[in-house]
């Protein structure tokens, strides 16, 4: 059975859509005993990709294969820049065709850095879309709070992607405003709400010292309350996507 694209399934604004992020972990857990009560829920998932070589990529995209064959729910791969080259992107794609697997979300990455990869995640998509026309779904990321984050969205999406997922929205306003600034621009961009699914003040001490980002203090002091509101103020302001963050327990 051939999963469809996600493109084609979902996210055309008229049903809330929901998405988990999975480990190779949580993949395999699934494999092993289904899905839990509150993993039903999600109409995709996307699979985390963290190895340093090849022989690790390649095991990556088995097991999503298996993922969609067992469950029949579509997985958005991560594919970062030091993933595939474009002396590799044939094969890329033929190895990609043959396991069945059509949705990629195209980060940098920092793992696995790749000299002669691609320079920019605008330049992948590009590659992907010349090669790939509308075969594929392919999304990318952005972050609302960054100055260019309009700039960001426009030439991704006009590199092929199909929609942009946020970083983790701890505040609705940014992404909201992000929204609105787009519109007023006059582009029509698919906008994912990252968010966190009952985030612990651990997880929320561990994103800061991680990755650097800036926690509004009401979050931190309530982090279930607060994401349940940043989330019901995104429904309200017209998002109907949302992708939830796996983090490591604490």
């Amino acid at each position: 059975m051939m999963i469809q694209k996600i493109s084609d399934t979902y996210l055309d604004n008229t049903q809330v859509v929901l998405s988990n992020e999975l480990t190779k972990k949580g993949v395999g857990t699934i494999l092993e005993n289904g899905f839990s009560a509150s993993q039903e829920k999600y109409d995709f998932f996307s699979l985390v990709n963290q190895g340093d070589s090849q022989a690790e990529f390649d095991e990556l995209l088995i097991l999503a294969k298996e993922f969609q064959e067992r469950t029949k729910r579509p997985i958005l791969v991560h594919l970062r820049l030091g993933d595939v080259t474009p002396y590799t992107l044939l094969d890329f794609i033929e190895k990609t065709r043959k396991l069945g697997l059509q949705n990629f979300l195209v980060l940098s990455g920092d793992k696995r850095v790749n000299e002669q990869g691609f320079y920019t995640v605008e330049d992948l998509l590009r590659a992907l879309r010349k090669e790939l026309g509308g075969r594929v779904t392919l999304a990318a990321t952005v972050n609302p709070a960054d100055p260019t984050a309009v700039e960001k969205v426009e030439s991704r999406q006009s590199a092929g992607a199909d929609f942009l997922i946020s970083q983790i929205s701890f505040d609705s306003q940014p992404l909201m405003d992000l929204k609105k600034e787009l519109e007023q621009d006059g582009l029509k961009v698919q906008l994912v709400a990252g968010m966190l699914n009952q985030p612990t003040i651990g997880q929320i001490q561990w994103v800061e010292k991680t990755f650097g980002l800036r926690v509004p203090l009401a979050y931190k002091e309530n982090p279930k309350k607060v994401n349940r509101t940043v989330e019901k103020s995104l429904q309200i302001a017209g998002f109907s996507a949302f992708h939830f963050f796996t983090l490591p327990n604490f």
